[in-house]
C-alpha cells in the first residue's frame, strides 16, 4: 500500500445486467472501477450492453454504474463510472481505499480541466472543435483539456474509423471567439458509449489526444488561455 496518496483498491466484484452476471476485477474508486481487463475477452451478451446501465456488487454495497469500453495502445479494457453513491457506499468505499489502497503506477503529467457540463461564461476554454477528416470537416465538442492535450467527444459514426496512434489535424474554437488553427494531435485512447433512452440510443465516442508540434505562436495561445482560466479561478477563491 502507498502510505501518501492511496487512489485506488484492487478487488474483485459482480455486475448484474437484464438478469445476467458477470464477475470481474480492477481498481475501485469513488468515481468507478477502472483497468478491468479480460483475457478471454468479453462474452457476447456484454459487448451488445456497453454503454448500459449496471448494478455493481462489490463486498457489501450495491452500485448502479454504466459498463465502458476504453481502447488504448496496446488493446482495450473496461471501466464502469457509478452513477451515484450514497453516504453510507461512499463510507464503505473510503474505509477500505484506507485499508488496502494503492498508487497505480500512472500519474497524469497535467491536470484535466473539465469544459462540458461544467458551462461557466467567465472562464476562458476551447469548447469546439473543427476536425479535419477522409476530406471532412466534422464539428466536434470538447470534454476537457490539459496543457498536453484534449478529448473530444462526437455523435454517431462521423470518425469510428480512427485508431489509437492515428494523427488528427484540427482547429479550436475557443469561448471567447479566438481559433487555434492548423494543431495536430496523436489519438491515445478512444472510448465508446451507448447511451440509451426512452427515445431510443445514441452512440458517442471520445477521443484522448496528445498535442503534436504545436507551433509556438499556438503555444503561448494556448498556455495564455489556461493561464487565464487558472487566474479567474485564483481570483474567485481568493474574494
Amino acid at each position: 500500500m502507498d502510505p501518501i496518496q492511496p487512489k485506488f483498491f484492487q478487488t474483485a466484484f459482480d455486475i448484474e445486467c437484464e438478469g445476467a452476471t458477470l464477475n470481474l476485477r480492477g481498481l475501485v474508486s469513488p468515481a468507478g472501477i477502472t483497468k478491468i481487463y479480460l483475457a478471454s475477452g468479453l462474452p457476447e451478451f456484454w459487448k451488445s450492453r456497453i454503454g448500459s446501465n449496471v448494478m455493481v456488487r462489490l463486498g457489501t454495497a450495491e452500485i448502479p454504474g454504466v459498463f465502458h469500453q476504453q481502447y488504448v495502445e496496446h488493446g482495450t479494457f473496461y471501466e464502469i463510472k457509478f452513477r451515484e453513491l450514497s453516504l453510507p457506499v461512499l463510507g464503505y468505499l473510503e474505509q477500505r481505499m484506507k485499508a488496502e489502497g494503492v498508487s497505480p503506477g500512472w500519474q497524469r503529467k497535467y491536470p484535466r480541466i473539465p469544459v462540458k457540463g461544467f458551462e461557466d461564461p467567465e472562464l476562458p476554454v476551447p469548447n469546439l472543435c473543427m476536425v479535419r477528416f477522409v476530406g471532412q470537416e466534422i464539428f466536434v465538442n470538447v470534454m476537457n483539456f490539459t496543457l498536453g492535450g484534449l478529448r473530444i467527444e462526437t455523435l454517431g459514426d462521423s470518425l469510428a474509423e480512427l485508431r489509437v496512434g492515428a494523427v488528427l489535424h484540427f482547429d479550436l474554437i475557443t469561448s471567447t471567439g479566438d481559433i487555434l488553427a492548423n494543431l495536430s494531435g496523436e489519438v491515445r485512447n478512444i472510448a465508446v458509449h451507448d447511451h440509451k433512452t426512452p427515445e431510443g440510443s445514441s452512440l458517442t465516442r471520445s477521443f484522448g489526444m496528445r498535442f503534436v508540434d504545436m507551433d509556438p505562436v499556438n503555444e503561448r495561445k494556448y498556455r495564455a488561455l489556461i493561464r487565464d482560466y487558472c487566474m479567474i479561478l485564483q481570483k474567485r477563491l481568493t474574494s
